[in-house]
């Protein structure tokens, strides 16, 4: 092969590794995932918030709303039409006859000048444009409260995997104890068969911590939009920081800021612009039509007749037998309910402040008491195990130490899980509003 071809190949080969470099870059974050490379939860939020199907659904939603209340504006606006026919004139009663073709074009000018239910169909669709965009708002509060609840889950159910280890390998340990100790003749096999026995229990129960992390990263790989089943490795702590709500604060700031409440408010307006479509029918309506146009009895228009009309019609329908009094009787009905909905809807979010309220507290008293039970739980279990090798304690005490320790290790973690999802929790009962990116912004 010649040196050029030579040279061709190389050419080639190397634009095909740059391009797959630039697929690669391209791709960003979800090569990681794919890489199975360590995330931090702002990675996960950016691809979640860039990918998320119900969050993408509601984006589209106010795509949709925005084009409706610019039709709807556009209603208001004058309408051009422009028409051409023609038309055969008999000149005679029978078919024989001879006849001409009469040429006709018009260019009509048609404007709404008093018509209420076009002005609030268009205030309507304005509020309903509103009402998509708090949608959205929301979808976003929702996702960013779902993330923080997976991610914590994630975290903790990590932690307590590398406990259940830690745990097993106390138990083998035990285990080893107790062998050496039977083999000097020193206790009963049973202690041996229960050393075994315990161990085959947090075999088990690592395993079902590690299912637990698998389940934790598949609710999370579904809010990214990604196979249930990707594998990635959380870059995070558990943290504890203090509440920075006080009670009456959360509780003013959900009355003025959640997005329920804005909705169902705008769902009264919303009410109210459909009872003066309603209304609109005993009102009278006002249209303005300009026409100006040619007729002729040669296609090329040659000695036209060219004419202008303006029009002025004004139409009312004044008796409907009570039928536009009725639906408007039905929309004040309407009305009052949503008036009562929203009082509702305040009473329920001052109680779901209060539950999350009290659930904090509990969790954050938890912990205190928790974190003075570690040291006593190690303690106790270094205690046991001195005894039971001098023969001063039984098999039973360090077990029960063991389990002591183990539960009080997992409460805690638990508890500090708990803990911040409830904190979580408090900024999505408030409303605390979330930007395109998934920060929130108190």
């Amino acid at each position: 092969m010649t040196t050029a071809g030579l040279s061709a190949i190389s050419l080639h080969k190397f634009i095909k590794r740059f391009l797959k470099l630039m697929l690669l870059f391209s791709t960003g974050l979800s090569t990681l995932v794919l890489a199975g490379a360590k995330l931090s939860f702002e990675q996960i939020t950016e691809l979640a918030f860039k990918q998320n199907p119900i969050l993408l659904g509601q984006q589209e939603n106010t795509y949709a709303k925005d084009a409706s209340e610019r039709a709807a504006f556009r209603q208001l606006l004058p309408n051009f039409s422009a028409n051409t026919r023609g038309e055969k004139v008999l000149q005679g009663n029978t078919a024989d006859t001879p006849h001409d073709t009469l040429y006709s074009a018009r260019l009509t000018l048609s404007q709404a000048i008093y018509r209420p239910a076009l002005l609030a169909n268009y205030k309507k669709s304005t509020l309903d444009r509103l009402d998509a965009r708090l949608n959205l708002a929301r979808t976003r509060e929702q996702l960013l409260f779902d993330l923080k609840s997976a991610w914590y889950q994630l975290l903790t159910a990590q932690l307590l995997v590398a406990e259940s280890q830690e745990s097993l390998n106390r138990l083998k340990q035990h285990q080893t104890n107790a062998e050496h100790m039977y083999a000097s003749a020193l206790i009963w096999s049973n202690d041996v068969l229960q050393a075994k026995v315990r161990v085959s229990s947090g075999r088990q129960e690592l395993l079902v911590s590690k299912n637990n992390v698998l389940a934790a990263k598949r609710q999370l790989n579904i809010l990214m939009d990604r196979e249930i089943t990707f594998a990635f490795e959380a870059r995070g702590e558990l943290n504890y920081s203090p509440v920075k709500w006080h009670y009456d604060e959360a509780v003013s700031y959900t009355l003025e800021n959640r997005t329920e409440l804005k909705q169902t408010q705008l769902d009264i307006d919303i009410a109210r612009q459909d009872r003066n479509i309603a209304k609109a029918d005993m009102k009278p309506s006002l249209d303005l039509n300009l026409q100006r146009g040619s007729s002729a009895f040669d296609s090329d228009f040659d000695n036209s007749v060219t004419e202008t009309q303006v029009t002025l019609s004004l139409q009312w329908n004044f008796w409907q037998w009570g039928k536009t009094s009725q639906q408007v009787a039905a929309l004040d009905y309407n009305l009052r309910r949503l008036s009562l909905d929203l009082r509702q809807q305040k009473n329920q979010f001052k109680a779901d402040v209060h539950a999350v309220w009290l659930k904090l507290q509990e969790a954050d008293n938890n912990l205190k008491v928790l974190q003075q039970s570690l040291a006593l739980a190690r303690e106790n279990f270094r205690v046991s195990q001195i005894r039971y090798k001098e023969q001063l304690g039984s098999s039973n005490d360090v077990l029960d130490a063991q389990d002591l320790l183990t539960q009080t290790r997992t409460d805690h973690i638990l508890a500090l899980g708990q803990f911040l999802t409830a904190k979580a929790e408090l900024d999505y009962i408030t409303g605390v509003p979330v930007n395109a990116q998934g920060q929130t912004q108190p």
